[in-house]
């Protein structure tokens, strides 16, 4: 890269497989997201990390795959999920799935937040992104080299962006290598040590592919 470089849910991104009919809500708290984090293969991904976009603290997938997160609010909501199988703190699979709650009335007066069940969640194989940063012509190590996305590469008409999907420090031949990313629209950029910065520039990750960017 050159330097210069459902009634419930009135949103759901593409990513999401399916929700599951209203009835099937009940026992879910509001505030609520419930799933199933899958393979391609529809093959429950035990242990799965699943985190609110932003957030630290992360919930697990059980041994079947189904997930909950709680505690959340209204307006649209992004959860990230990923499975590191080989244990080396990147990624393996991930997804991202973006969904919308509102207020509703509730039982015994006043408003909840509704929630919604996302039913099978896919995590695809990750990709990664390759290259190297230069400044005309000269290789730019310690680089901070970050792909992000925002709630329009999901398919919601809703200016957010996200929070990095990964990002990579380039070496001294300013190469970097961003892995563990989930597929879908993105954009990279990066940023010198010295505050300089590129231009960011839309990329299409697709599962379990490397794509590789010329300097």
């Amino acid at each position: 890269m050159n330097a210069r470089l459902l009634l419930v849910v009135p949103l759901v991104s593409s990513l999401v497989t399916s929700c599951f009919a209203l009835d099937r809500l009940q026992g879910v708290d509001p505030g609520s997201a419930a799933g199933v984090a899958v393979d391609v293969d529809r093959a429950a991904v035990a242990a799965a990390r699943v985190v609110v976009d932003g957030a630290v603290v992360a919930v697990r997938a059980g041994s079947d795959g189904g997930f909950v997160v709680s505690g959340l609010g209204t307006g649209t909501q992004v959860l990230r999920l990923t499975d590191d199988d080989q244990g080396d703190g990147v990624a393996d699979r991930a997804a991202v799935v973006a969904f919308s709650l509102a207020d509703q009335p509730a039982p015994t007066g006043g408003t909840q937040v509704t929630s919604v069940l996302l039913g099978d969640v896919v995590l695809d194989a990750a990709a990664r992104v390759d290259g190297t940063v230069v400044d005309d012509g000269v290789a730019v190590a310690g680089a901070r080299v970050v792909v992000v996305r925002d709630l329009r590469d999901l398919g919601i008409d809703e200016v957010r962006t996200l929070s990095a999907d990964g990002e990579d420090r380039s070496d001294a031949a300013g190469a970097y290598s961003v892995r563990g990313l989930p597929r879908g629209k993105a954009r990279i950029f990066a940023v010198a040590d010295d505050g300089r910065a590129s231009i960011a520039v839309d990329i299409e990750l697709q599962a379990g592919a490397t794509l590789a960017l010329d300097p």
